[in-house]
C-alpha cells in the first residue's frame, strides 16, 4: 500500500472504554496508481484472482495475511476485505484499495462494450 490517511475508529463499545484504533485508509492516488491496476489486471490474467463481482465481503483489521491482488502483507493498521463466493471457495483476502481497483477490473472485463 502506497500514500494512505488515517482513520480513527472507536471501540465497539461505542467509545465508552476509551479504546481507539488508527486504521491507514488508502487515498485516491493509490486507486489512480497504474502498476498496481497493471499488476491486478496480470493476476487476473493469469487466473490468480477471478473474475467475478463479489457479492458478500467481511470487512475488519488487517490480519496479518496476504492481500491476494498486490502480494504485500494486509497489517493491522490497514482495512481488510475478505470477499467470499461459491465460485472461488475460501475467502479472499485484499486491502480496501486493492479490492476496488480489483473489482473495477471485473466491471470492465465483464460488462458489455458500448
Amino acid at each position: 500500500m502506497t500514500t494512505a490517511q488515517l482513520l480513527t475508529l472507536s471501540h465497539p463499545c461505542l467509545g465508552r472504554c476509551g479504546v481507539t484504533y488508527r486504521l491507514a485508509m488508502p487515498t485516491e492516488s493509490q486507486l489512480s496508481d497504474t502498476a498496481l491496476r497493471t499488476f491486478i489486471a496480470q493476476r487476473l490474467d493469469e487466473g490468480r484472482l477471478p473474475l467475478v463481482l463479489t457479492k458478500t465481503i467481511g470487512v475488519g483489521f488487517g490480519s496479518g495475511a496476504e492481500c491476494l491482488a498486490c502480494g504485500q502483507t494486509i497489517t493491522t493498521d490497514q482495512i481488510e476485505y475478505q470477499a467470499f463466493g461459491p465460485k472461488y471457495g475460501a475467502a479472499l483476502r485484499l486491502h480496501w484499495g486493492c479490492h476496488v481497483l480489483w473489482q473495477l477490473e471485473c466491471v470492465k472485463r465483464t460488462r458489455p462494450h458500448s
